[in-house]
């Protein structure tokens, strides 16, 4: 406390500013933090919404490549269906470079292995299909995980959305597998029938609580592409299939593959929309965060740059106001000292509490002035009477017209 008060009016002030730029310094951190951790985990969402589109381009090339290899094994090697087979392949590794790094690094030698042991026709179609299956399995599984990293509840319900409509996708393209194999066979192989009503009853259930997540966008394009002849086609040939485990179905096998590949295209198309809508979601809310952090740091910089401003501005006046009155004052003493004749008089300071000071002091120098400068000429006049009585001339006689009562009396005692 002894400091502060041992300080100069000026250096109290600018300790003041100090303080409020702390507390304004703090009031930011507690602003800025919360937009820094918004501001983080949209780029987290960022990061693992383009990671879960990267998946879902491979699952959909996977799924393409896993119904042209149960049509290889079931044809026997067909020729034509071989030769669809390999460039599908290559659209599937395509894709697969962009994720390689993030999928076990055993992935592509099983996934040649497969390949191969289907080029060769040396497995079976549940053997085929089965390991495309259980890697799709595990990708999905993967995204449906990331809802449950992301804090905005908007982007987290809609790829929660999508991971529902990509689950629906998976099953169709089995059904698509199961039922190109029993339309070619005209009958059920062992186990068919059950996986194709379980498949089915996925799609349905899955369908549902897409509808109750997905935009309003993302909805009208998915009830228009239930609309589409083909996709028509594919309920009615699922359910036909389900009415008849019998078999002898009289469908033709390569009109099946055709239709309900271009129902799951239509899929995909929701699945695209959905990530354009979500990457929209986020790089707005990025651009948000972006906003708020630039507009926050420019307040926090405009009060300092006030605080500092005005601090220095007042702090500036108040030292010259100071120093105007410390000169007059000063002056004065040097006055009363008979070290100078004149008193410089305070210069005029204003309305504010310094100048009153200023003018106040000015009026009682004036005031001090006058009855010094009379109480010198007194005392010459004093002299004067004293010297010439002591000549004996008694006429003269002092002044009665002082402003001091002391002085009159003094002045009367003379004259008598």
């Amino acid at each position: 406390m002894n400091l502060i008060h041992n300080m100069s009016v000026s250096k109290r002030l600018y300790l003041l500013s100090f303080v409020s730029i702390i507390c304004i310094a703090i009031l930011g951190i507690h602003t800025v933090s919360p937009i820094l951790e918004e501001k983080k985990d949209l780029l987290l969402v960022k990061e693992k919404t383009l990671e879960a589109k990267s998946f879902a381009s491979f699952v959909h090339e996977l799924q393409i490549e896993r119904g042209l290899t149960a049509e290889v094994i079931v044809s026997k090697g067909d020729k034509n269906k071989l030769d669809l087979l390999e460039n599908q392949r290559k659209n599937t590794d395509k894709v697969l470079l962009e994720i390689k790094n993030t999928l076990p690094a055993s992935f592509n030698e099983s996934l040649s292995k497969n390949r191969t042991s289907v080029s060769s026709l040396s497995i079976s179609v549940a053997e085929g299909t089965g390991f495309y299956s259980k890697a799709i399995v595990l990708l999905l599984e993967g995204i449906t995980k990331v809802p449950a990293m992301i804090n905005d509840k908007e982007v987290a319900s809609a790829i929660q959305a999508y991971t529902h409509i990509t689950s629906s996708k998976e099953s169709l393209g089995r059904i698509r597998a199961l039922l190109n194999g029993t339309f070619i066979n005209d009958a059920f192989a062992p186990n068919t029938y059950p996986a194709l009503c379980i498949n089915s009853g996925i799609i349905e259930c899955n369908d549902h609580k897409f509808i109750l997540l997905a935009s309003t966008a993302v909805n009208e394009l998915y009830k228009k592409n239930q609309q589409k002849e083909d996709s028509k086609y594919v309920k009615e040939t699922i359910a036909m299939a389900i009415s008849k485990p019998e078999g002898k179905f009289g469908t033709d096998a390569s009109v099946w593959f055709s239709k309900v590949t271009n129902a799951i295209n239509d899929y995909r198309e929701v699945e695209k929309l959905f990530f354009t809508q979500i990457d929209t979601m986020v790089d707005k809310k990025i651009t948000a965060a972006n906003y708020d952090l630039i507009l926050t740091f420019s307040v926090l910089f405009i009060l300092i740059g006030v605080v500092l401003f005005f601090s220095m501005l007042i702090g500036k006046s108040i030292a010259n106001k100071l120093d105007k009155i410390q000169s007059g004052l000063f002056s004065f003493f040097s006055f009363l000292g008979g070290k100078e004749s004149s008193v410089k008089q305070i210069e005029d300071l204003g309305s504010d509490e310094f100048g009153k000071m200023g003018m106040v002091i000015n009026e009682n120098i004036e005031a001090l002035e006058r009855k010094f400068a009379e109480q010198q000429q007194s005392i010459a006049d004093f002299e004067t009477i004293c010297v010439k009585s002591s000549k004996g001339f008694f006429f003269h006689r002092a002044s009665t017209q002082y402003s001091e009562d002391s002085l009159n009396k003094t002045s009367r005692s003379l004259n008598l």
